[in-house]
């Protein structure tokens, strides 16, 4: 499972991903969520499910999506898993 996490910094949003040395910066969320999703389909492609968190500034979890492996054999790849209060 590779996990993909997006945060807010100052002046924008990072991406972060333990399977990359490096962090990628977005000036806005919205960028950031569509590179995430891209990079969480390459990995479903190749056979790796993936989670993508995105993080409030406390660190806490917003929200999460998570793909299954090979994403284009079913209708819905992305899954919505809602966060307990």
């Amino acid at each position: 499972m590779q996990m993909i996490s997006i945060s807010p910094v100052p002046g924008g949003w990072r991406l972060s991903c333990p399977a990359f040395g490096n962090d990628q910066f977005f000036r806005d969320g919205a960028s950031a969520e569509a590179s995430a999703i891209g990079l969480a389909h390459a990995f479903a492609r190749m056979g790796a499910a993936a989670t993508i968190n995105v993080l409030l500034a406390d660190g806490s979890v917003a929200r999460r999506f998570a793909t299954p492996r090979f994403p284009d054999r079913i209708e819905q790849p992305w899954q919505f898993e809602p966060i307990a209060a």
